[in-house]
């Protein structure tokens, strides 16, 4: 399977280019199903390797939640979309199959930054995160992709450090009711750092 998709992968520009040298029906319904196929294909492969790993389908739902998010078909339902507009409005698919590919990468880019610093957390603070829904799971991501930036403009054991960790901690027992004991626990780098979490009492 990895290497049937490497192949349809590897036919990617030869399609961009019939596409945008002849932007037809034709060229543009071949580029949106090539592209349906791959996206297909992906999750059918990463569908697999969940399969492998994990036996509790409460397990797997929560890998999918985290991948793909609140809907696993989005990216196949936005292409067979684009597709019927394109068999009407060849130059209108045209020109959002060139917006989605830039899109992915601005936010895969953000995405894959969050995950980042998701990694340095402990095992007990990957799996807290994996219990929380996809939306509190992506603003948490956010508010620790905030904190760790702030921290590194930040001086060691400076001052905006310290109010940098009380802004995230009392941000993230607002919208999770996640104490700062806990925190601590799942942030483990930040005793490296130089201080110790504020207490709430």
């Amino acid at each position: 399977m990895d290497l049937l998709f490497l192949f349809l992968l590897s036919l990617m520009p030869t399609f961009t280019r019939l596409m945008t040298e002849a932007t037809t029906q034709v060229t543009v319904l071949m580029y949106g199903g090539l592209s349906l196929v791959i996206s297909l294909l992906f999750r059918w492969i990463a569908k697999t390797i969940i399969h492998e790993k994990y036996t509790d389908k409460k397990d797997m739902r929560k890998v999918y939640n985290v991948i793909y998010g609140d809907s696993y078909l989005e990216s196949g339902l936005l292409y067979l979309g684009i597709m019927v507009l394109g068999y009407f409005w060849p130059r209108v698919a045209l020109v959002l199959y060139i917006i989605m590919p830039i899109r992915s990468f601005i936010s895969d880019s953000a995405e894959r930054e969050e995950m980042d610093e998701v990694a340095k957390m402990d095992v007990q603070g990957r799996h807290g995160l994996l219990e929380m829904s996809h939306s509190d799971q992506r603003q948490f991501k956010r508010l620790l992709l905030d904190y760790t930036r702030q921290a590194r403009r930040a001086g060691k054991e400076s001052a905006e450090q310290k109010a940098a960790w009380q802004n995230f901690s009392h941000q993230v027992q607002q919208k999770f009711g996640i104490s700062d004991a806990t925190l601590a626990l799942w942030l483990q780098q930040s005793r490296q750092r130089g201080f110790e979490p504020r207490r709430h009492q």
